[in-house]
């Protein structure tokens, strides 16, 4: 009886061992150089360092090699070259480095840092962001290190919480992005228009606009009244910008009245694609140039391509 209960207690004790050598082999293995900088003060780089190390530590299953050991490799060198880091990864037995660099800019602070695969002599990110505090640091430290956890660069792992304050900051623009103007110029009518060659037409337009993209409403006096949802896709995010773009609205359009058409409704809803220039994008005012062509889903089947020149 004793005899089988010790077979019992060596067989569990084999499993465990076996267990632990096995996790523990799952465990891959990083050197994070001594984060350097400049202008900085050097316990601002030490607390970034550290956040790194805990988040780091905390959130994935590579083992931080003890700084102890790296200093020693290093002996009082600073190390932020490629050849430096897998030379010290190397020496220390370790599966991937890391280098991080912190450096002052007038008010920002500016981080690069880079994670290489020392197995396989791979560099698997390199990437730079901007602190715009040193409280911020924090933010940006727990995002590489979120970076270093999936390989992949900062701007693929924003989450909530860890949005940098440069990331919530408004872009300064020489414009508002609302805009409210006005456009004139001629219809010119393909069918459903009756006799009518050429008619002038005038828009209010107002929307807004972002950097690649225009959205807003019109309303306009085009051989009846016209109103519309349009969108324009922005080519350019200079002073001079092509765009395309479609709208989709109502258009009541004024028709002579004759006994042939004396029960047709001129009204209905109207579908637009249109294109043209922008001028003048990044001040407080822009000039448009704007063609369209329009088709008004009514019992004249009413179609015109639409000229105008406008002030937003």
């Amino acid at each position: 009886m004793r005899f089988a209960s010790m077979k019992i207690i060596v067989f569990i004790m084999i499993v465990s061992a076996c267990s632990l050598l096995g996790q523990d082999s799952t465990y891959k293995k990083i050197v994070v150089l001594p984060f350097t900088g400049s202008g900085l003060a050097e316990s601002d780089i030490l607390t970034a360092e550290s956040i790194f190390n805990f988040e780091l530590a905390q959130k994935s299953n590579l083992k931080i090699i003890p700084q102890e050991k790296v200093n020693l490799k290093l002996e009082g060198s600073n190390c932020f070259d490629i050849d430096c880091a897998l030379k010290t990864g190397k020496l220390l037995g370790a599966d991937f480095v890391l280098g991080c660099k912190l450096m002052v800019l007038g008010d920002k602070i500016i981080v690069q840092y880079f994670l290489m695969d020392i197995v396989n002599l791979k560099e698997l990110v390199r990437d730079q962001t901007t602190s715009s505090t040193v409280e911020d640091l924090e933010v940006v430290m727990k995002r590489i290190a979120k970076s270093v956890i999936i390989t992949a660069p900062l701007n693929e792992n924003v989450e909530v919480g860890t949005i940098m304050q440069k990331e919530a900051e408004t872009p300064l623009r020489r414009a508002t992005t609302r805009n409210f103007g006005l456009a004139f110029g001629y219809a010119f009518p393909q069918e459903g228009y009756g006799s009518t060659e050429r008619s002038f037409t005038f828009d209010l337009r107002g929307g807004y606009e972002m950097d690649d993209f225009a959205i807003g409403m019109l309303l306009g006096l085009r051989k009846g009244f016209a109103m519309n949802i349009y969108g324009h896709y922005l080519f350019s995010r200079t002073d001079v910008s092509p765009y395309l773009g479609g709208a989709f609205g109502f258009h009541w359009v004024l028709n002579e009245k004759n006994f042939f058409n004396d029960n047709k409704r001129g009204d209905g809803f109207e579908i637009t694609v249109c294109g043209g220039l922008r001028v003048f994008r990044t001040y407080n005012f822009e000039v448009i140039f704007n063609l369209e062509y329009i088709q008004t889903l009514n019992d004249f089947n009413s179609r015109a391509f639409v000229f105008t020149i406008g002030l937003l």
